[in-house]
C-alpha cells in the first residue's frame, strides 16, 4: 500500500495474531558495539561451500577432538563446546550428536536465510562462498586456543572476517525458544546488511560520530527484520517504550551511547515505511523490503536520513519530514495502524488537554530536536475548539503538524499558515496533534486550545500567533 497525499488506510482484511513476545534482556545484540565488543581474537578459518561433506578433516582451530561438536546445514556450521547447559533443550535430538537447542537454532537460520533471500535483500555477506559459522559461547569452546565467553546482557553479536569477507556469528546460550528465533532472524540480518555495501563493521569508513548517528538505522532494521521473518514472536514488543517515552528526541537519538535499547524501539519507524510501502506479512518480495534495502545501498554514500528521504522522493513524491510528521501522529494512538499496536506501549504526550481553553508552553527538556516531536492528545468532549500555535521566532516554515482521530488510521496535515484551526469532534475518545520540528535547532513555543486564546510570546527575540483561518477537519 502507498502513501497518499493527506490520508491513507490499512487494508481492513490485514490482521496479525499476536504471541507472547520474547522477553527483552538488558542488551539485546552487542554488534553495535563495534571496538568495545567481546570478539573473538580471529575467526576460525570459514569453510569452502564446495568442500564435500562430510567432513574430512578436523579445523585445528576448534582443539582437539571431543571438545567441540559441529552441524553443518545448507549455509551454517554451528559449532559448540562439551560444557552445554544443564536443561531439557540441550538434550539430544532426532539426531543423538545434536542438541534440541543446535538443531532448533539450525532450522530457525535456514529459515531466515530462506525468508530474508524472498524479500529480495541479498544472500548474507559471505554466504555465497562459505558457511556461516555460528560459535556457541560459554559452552568450553575454544577457537585458536582462546575460551569463547559471551555476558549474560547479550544474545549474540555478528562479526565480519574481513581476511575471508564472510560474515559469522557467536552466540549465547539463550534459554527461551522465542529469544533464540528472533535473534536467528536478528543477526542473520546484520550480515545481510553488510551484504548491501554499508560497511557497519568498518571503523575507519565509518568512524564513531558516524556510527553514533546511523547505528539506530542498523539495529532497528535488524529488529524489524525479525517480524518480517517470524511474525508470530514480536521480540520488539519489549523495546518500543524506550522509543515512545520521548518522541521529542531525533529519530537517531541514543544517548550516545553504542548499544542503546532504544535503537531497537526505533524499529516501528523502518517498520512504518515498510508498512506503507508494501503491507503487512505474506509470501514473496514487496516494496516494503526493495526501500530498506536501497536505503542501505546508499546510506553509505549519503547518509541514512538523506537515503531515507531520497528513496521516498523518487518513490511517492514523499520527504522525509513528511513521513516523520505522519508517523508521529499515527504514534500517538499505534493500535489504529500497527497491525500489533495495541500492544505497544503509550506514547509520552506533552498533555492531555481536558478542559479548555488552556495554553500550554513546553520546558525546555520538553522541546523537540530535529525530526522530534511533541504530541497532545485532546478529550473529544472538549471539541470543537480552536487550537493555534506560536513559536519563538514567529516563523512557522520549521514545523510540520498534524492531526488524527481516535479509532482511524488517517491524518490530517495541517498547513501552519493557516492557524488556528478549528478541529471537529472526533468519534472516538481522544482527538491527536503532533507538532515535529523540521530545524537543526531547538525553538521554543506556546500552543492553546480554545476559543478567543492570546498566546504568550515564550522567549525574547520569538512570538506571535498564526494567520487566523479556519480549517475543519472532515
Amino acid at each position: 500500500m502507498r502513501i497518499k497525499a493527506i490520508s491513507f488506510s490499512l487494508l481492513a482484511a490485514v490482521s496479525l495474531l499476536a504471541a507472547p513476545p520474547a522477553l527483552a534482556t538488558t542488551n539485546k545484540c552487542a554488534t553495535s558495539m563495534r571496538s568495545d565488543n567481546p570478539s573473538l581474537v580471529r575467526a576460525a578459518t570459514p569453510l569452502p561451500r564446495t568442500r564435500s561433506l562430510p567432513l574430512v578433516a578436523v579445523p585445528e582451530e576448534f582443539g582437539p577432538a571431543g571438545e567441540f561438536s559441529i552441524k553443518t546445514t545448507e549455509h551454517f556450521r554451528i559449532v559448540w563446546g562439551p560444557n552445554t547447559p544443564d536443561n531439557s533443550l540441550w538434550e539430544p535430538s532426532a539426531d543423538p550428536n545434536t542438541p534440541i537447542w543446535v538443531a532448533l537454532l539450525a532450522e530457525y537460520l535456514e529459515d531466515a536465510y530462506t525468508i530474508q533471500l524472498s524479500e529480495g535483500f541479498p544472500a548474507a555477506y559471505g554466504s555465497d562462498t562459505y558457511y556461516l559459522d555460528v560459535y556457541v559461547a560459554n559452552t568450553g569452546l575454544t577457537i585458536g586456543g582462546t575460551p569463547l565467553s559471551i555476558g549474560p546482557n547479550y544474545y549474540a553479536y555478528t562479526q565480519i572476517d574481513n581476511a575471508y569477507d564472510v560474515a559469522y556469528f557467536v552466540y549465547n546460550t539463550i534459554d527461551s525458544l522465542n529469544a533464540l528465533k528472533a535473534t536467528a532472524a536478528h543477526e542473520l540480518f546484520h550480515a545481510v546488511q553488510r551484504a548491501t555495501g554499508y560497511p557497519w563493521d568498518d571503523e575507519d569508513l565509518i568512524p564513531s560520530y558516524m556510527w553514533l548517528r546511523e547505528q539506530w538505522w542498523v539495529e532497528s532494521t535488524a529488529t524489524w527484520a525479525e517480524e518480517i521473518t517470524f511474525p508470530d514472536v514480536n521480540d520488539y514488543f519489549g523495546y518500543i517504550s524506550y522509543f515512545l517515552s520521548d518522541p521529542e528526541k531525533s529519530l537517531s537519538y541514543n544517548g550516545g551511547l553504542e548499544n542503546s535499547l532504544r535503537v531497537y524501539g526505533a524499529a516501528i519507524f523502518p517498520g512504518y515505511l515498510w508498512l506503507n510501502e508494501g503491507g503487512y506479512g505474506g509470501d514473496g518480495e514487496h516494496p516494503g523490503s526493495d526501500l530498506i534495502r536501497v536505503v542501505f545501498e546508499n546510506a553509505y554514500g549519503l547518509g541514512v536520513e538523506l537515503a531515507i528521504d531520497t528513496y521516498l522522493r523518487s518513490s511517492i513524491g514523499y520527504t522525509l519530514e513528511d513521513a516523520v510528521t505522519e508517523f508521529w501522529t499515527l504514534t500517538s494512538h499505534p493500535e489504529d495502524f500497527w497491525p500489533d499496536g495495541s500492544h505497544y506501549s503509550v506514547p509520552t504526550y506533552v498533555s492531555t488537554v481536558s478542559t479548555t481553553p488552556k495554553v500550554i508552553t513546553p520546558t525546555l527538556e520538553q522541546l523537540p530536536d530535529k525530526l522530534g516531536a511533541n504530541l497532545y492528545r485532546v478529550s473529544s468532549s472538549r471539541l470543537p475548539a480552536t487550537i493555534d500555535f506560536a513559536p519563538e521566532s514567529s516563523s512557522l516554515s520549521d514545523w510540520t503538524m498534524a492531526v488524527a482521530c481516535e479509532g482511524q488510521d488517517f491524518y490530517l496535515y495541517i498547513n501552519p499558515a493557516e492557524l488556528p484551526l478549528l478541529v471537529d469532534r472526533c468519534p472516538g475518545n481522544y482527538t491527536y496533534l503532533s507538532f515535529v520540528n523540521t530545524s537543526s535547532s531547538v525553538e521554543g513555543y506556546s500552543v492553546g486550545f480554545g476559543e478567543n486564546l492570546d498566546l504568550p510570546q515564550v522567549t525574547s527575540g520569538g512570538g506571535g500567533g498564526g494567520c487566523f483561518i479556519e480549517a475543519l477537519m472532515q
